[in-house]
This record gives C-alpha cells, structure tokens and sequence, in this order.
C-alpha cells in the first residue's frame, strides 16, 4: 500500500473539482495510473481517517469541497429550520 501513496497527485486535482459531481472511482484510477480495486482500498482506508468521504458506491469527496456548499446552505436556513 505504500507504495501507492508515493505516487505523484494527478495535474489538475479530481477529487478537488467539483463539489456537485465528484470523479468516479474509475476516472481517479486512471488519473493516477493504478487499478481499480486498489484504488478503492487506499480511498477506502483514506475516508476512515476522515481524508475523504464516500458518497456513493463509486464516488469520493474531499471534505473541504463540500464546505463552501454546506456554508451555503446553513447561510439560506432561518434559525427556526436549523
């Protein structure tokens, strides 16, 4: 596995892209260069330690991505719905 993490981070960050749609499982396999099943493992390990967050079966967050919608959304409540 540690290898896995030595590799350089693709140019343009896909996890870091778009907070509406995250990168499928796959497209960051192939950004990276590596198989499918490990990178779900070190995505996998990585949202255990709060690094990333899973959405769906194939899709993965960085937390700070959401951050801005959720602010967004806290902002638009009135006091009595939060």
């Amino acid at each position: 596995m540690g290898r896995f993490f030595d590799r350089p981070a693709p140019d343009a960050p896909l996890l870091d892209r778009n907070a509406l749609q995250p990168p499928l499982l796959r497209e960051i396999a192939q950004a990276i260069g590596e198989d499918m099943k490990k990178t779900e493992l070190a995505l996998r390990c990585a949202s255990r330690y709060g690094l990333v967050l899973r959405v769906s079966q194939s899709r993965f967050f960085v937390p700070s991505v959401l951050r801005p919608e959720a602010e967004a959304f806290i902002d638009k409540q009135t006091p009595a719905e939060i």
